[in-house]
């Protein structure tokens, strides 16, 4: 009588003749990890500089683009995307591939701009020289962007605003 289970021990199968024990390794938690919501862009998110089309924080990529050919932006007025991925990452997408810069040979043009600019600051420097620039022809990311006030602004906001001065004309 060593095998004798209560009935409060066993479940129904489906098949509603069958029964079978129910065991505490059957019950399963749910250990995944709500995903990040994707942010969809509206008109009212998007801001245009000219040929710059700035997206939102944490908008991906293939969104921004889906919004540019949903709107039916032409090619011709829009030749950039700019999203701010992270608090420490931009994302530069050329969406006009005809026209305008080679978007890595650009970025890192710029990152050098900034190293002369504040050559006088061995600090400054050092933190500019940590930035990661990586993509192509078509599309750059600058990451590891410090999160230091330069000249009363944050680096990632004197960046933004010198790529839109930049990419707007």
């Amino acid at each position: 009588m060593s095998n004798f289970k209560k009935f409060s021990d066993f479940e129904k199968s489906s098949d509603s003749h069958i029964v079978k024990p129910v065991s505490n390794s059957s019950v399963k938690e749910n250990k995944t990890t709500p995903k990040e919501e994707e942010i969809i862009p509206t008109e009212n998110d998007v801001k245009f500089y000219g040929k710059l089309a700035r997206f939102p924080k944490k908008v991906k990529a293939h969104k921004a683009l889906n919004f540019l050919e949903n709107v039916k932006i032409s090619k011709n007025s829009i030749w950039y995307i700019l999203i701010e991925k992270q608090d420490n990452e931009l994302q530069m997408i050329k969406y006009n591939n005809q026209k305008g810069f080679d978007m890595n040979k650009f970025v890192k043009e710029l990152k050098t701009f900034y190293i002369q600019k504040y050559s006088d600051d061995k600090n400054i420097c050092s933190v500019i020289e940590s930035i990661q620039v990586d993509g192509a022809k078509d599309f750059s990311t600058i990451k590891n962007i410090p999160n230091v006030n330069v000249n009363g602004k944050k680096l990632i906001s004197s960046i933004t605003e010198d790529l839109i001065k930049l990419l707007s004309k």
